[in-house]
């Protein structure tokens, strides 16, 4: 919403709360969780989150993927690799999931051993362009190896932002 994209919180917050407590829809709950995320209010996003209600519960693949997202920003790196890995066992090449999972790895065992298993998901994916999350990390990856030239090979393989198809 535009207050995020202008970085101004508090008003997107205030906005997605009284949108809640006026139609207490799944949709409005799910807009207010992604501002408090936003906002770096995690804690608050992540009980919101967490309140077993309609549609935006963790039922929801998209809640699942932020709840994992939430719970490594908060440093609670374990509850987050096997949020992600749960994640990976339902969609193997889930994006957002793999991703996370990989950053994590790469935090616990370097980046060398996952520099590896990111190219092998990648050439393992049914619709590898779709893994853009993905390959952003592995070029970091690389980067933090020195790798730049195989960095940049990597970026340049992005798909262009208007091909990109996005389902939530």
């Amino acid at each position: 919403d535009l207050y995020q994209e202008l970085r101004r919180f508090d008003e997107a917050i205030a906005l997605r709360r009284t949108l809640l407590e006026e139609s207490g829809t799944d949709e409005a709950k799910s807009g207010l969780i992604g501002a408090l995320f936003a906002a770096g209010r995690l804690d608050e996003a992540l009980k919101l989150l967490e309140e077993p209600t309609g549609e935006a519960s963790l039922a929801r693949l998209s809640s699942r993927v932020l709840r994992a997202r939430i719970l490594f920003r908060l440093g609670r790196v374990e509850e987050a690799a096997e949020a992600a890995q749960k994640l990976l066992q339902e969609e193997p090449h889930l994006d957002a999931a793999l991703a996370l999972a990989s950053r994590i790895r790469a935090l616990q065992g370097g980046p060398a051993p996952e520099i590896a298993r990111l190219r092998k998901a990648l050439t393992d994916a049914p619709d590898p362009d779709r893994l853009v999350e993905t390959r952003l990390v592995l070029a970091g990856l690389l980067l933090s190896e020195s790798r730049r030239s195989e960095a940049v090979e990597v970026h340049l393989r992005l798909p262009e932002a208007g091909d990109l198809v996005f389902h939530g």
